[in-house]
C-alpha cells in the first residue's frame, strides 16, 4: 500500500457507526473511516472524492458505539467500505476496521467488504470464521503503470492478485469488480485471464459521467487529453454515448468469453 502523507485526522460527529441503506441484499453499512462521501475514484489527483482522502474522520470509541447499535438489529451481512476505503494507511495503527470486524464476528454477523488494500489479509483469521462473508476487490487494470495513472494510493496489482489467492485459499469468498472500463484504454479480458482462478465472482462496469460540468469529468479529461491526445476525442464520444457500438460489441465479446471459460461473470453496461 502506498502511504498517504500529511494525513489530517479529526473525529466524526455523534452520528451512528451503523447506517441504514438499500443496496441490493444489504440493509446496513459501516465505514470505519470517513472521508468526503463520493463514489470510487480512479483519478490520481488529490481531490475530495478519493477513497484515500488527505483528511480522514474516525469515530470516537467506535467499539462502544457499535456494540450498542448492533443490539438493535438481528445478525445479517453488513456492507463495509461503501463510501471510504476501510483499510486506510492509518489502519496499521488505529485498528478501526479490526475493531468493527471483531464485534461483528462476536455478535454473529457476516460482512461484504469492499477494499483495494492487501492489508485485508491481516483479518483473514476473523473473516474465515464469519459465514457468508465476501471480500470484493476492484481492479482497474493488470498494468501498474496504467493503474498509477488513474488510481491513487492503492496496492500494487500483483499484491492484489496475491491477496485474492490467499483469501480464497483460506475459504473466504472473493469477488472482483473490473472497471471502470475506459474505451480504447482498458483491457478487461487480460484482467479476467489473470484472476479467473482466484475469484468466485467477476463484475465489469463501464466508465460514465453525469455531465461535462462535474469535477470528476474535468479531472479525468485533463488526464485523458494529456496522455491520450490522439484518441482522446473518440474516447470522449464513446464515454458519453451509452448505446455506442463500442459498448455493444464489447459486451457481446465479454459474454462469449464468459461462456467459453465457464465464468461467474456479469457485464453491467
Amino acid at each position: 500500500m502506498k502511504k498517504a502523507l500529511n494525513m489530517r485526522i479529526s473525529f466524526c460527529s455523534n452520528s451512528s457507526v451503523l447506517k441504514a441503506f438499500n443496496h441490493g441484499q444489504f440493509h446496513y453499512y459501516i465505514d470505519p473511516y470517513n472521508g468526503n462521501k463520493g463514489s470510487l475514484s480512479y483519478f490520481s489527483n488529490s481531490h475530495p472524492n478519493s477513497r484515500y482522502c488527505d483528511a480522514i474522520k474516525i469515530h470516537r470509541d467506535i467499539g462502544t458505539k457499535l456494540r450498542k447499535e448492533l443490539e438493535e438489529i438481528p445478525p445479517q451481512t453488513i456492507f463495509i467500505g461503501y463510501n471510504t476505503e476501510p483499510y486506510q494507511p492509518l489502519e496499521d495503527s488505529l485498528h478501526q476496521t479490526r475493531i468493527v470486524l471483531e464485534l461483528l464476528h462476536e455478535k454473529g454477523f457476516s460482512v461484504n467488504l469492499f477494499t483495494m488494500s492487501d492489508l485485508v489479509k491481516r483479518d483473514i483469521d476473523l473473516l474465515k470464521r464469519m459465514p457468508d462473508s465476501k471480500i470484493c476487490m476492484p481492479l482497474f487494470s493488470a498494468d501498474d503503470d496504467l493503474s498509477d495513472l488513474f488510481e491513487r494510493n492503492t496496492s500494487r496489482i500483483e499484491h492484489r492478485f496475491q491477496t485474492l489467492r490467499e483469501i480464497k485459499a483460506q475459504g473466504v469468498r472473493t469477488s472482483v469488480k473490473i472497471g471502470p472500463i475506459i474505451p480504447k484504454i482498458s483491457d478487461p479480458k487480460t484482467v479476467i485471464s489473470k484472476i479467473k482462478g482466484i475469484t468466485d465472482e467477476i463484475e465489469l462496469t463501464a466508465l460514465s459521467f453525469k455531465d461535462k460540468r462535474g469535477e470528476d469529468w474535468i479531472r479525468f479529461e485533463e488526464i485523458l487529453y494529456k496522455n491520450y491526445l490522439k484518441s482522446a476525442e473518440e474516447i470522449e464520444t464513446i464515454i458519453f454515448s451509452k448505446d455506442h457500438v463500442y459498448w455493444l460489441e464489447l459486451k457481446v465479446e465479454l459474454e462469449e468469453y464468459r461462456k467459453d471459460h465457464n465464468l461467474n461473470l456479469s457485464v453491467n453496461f
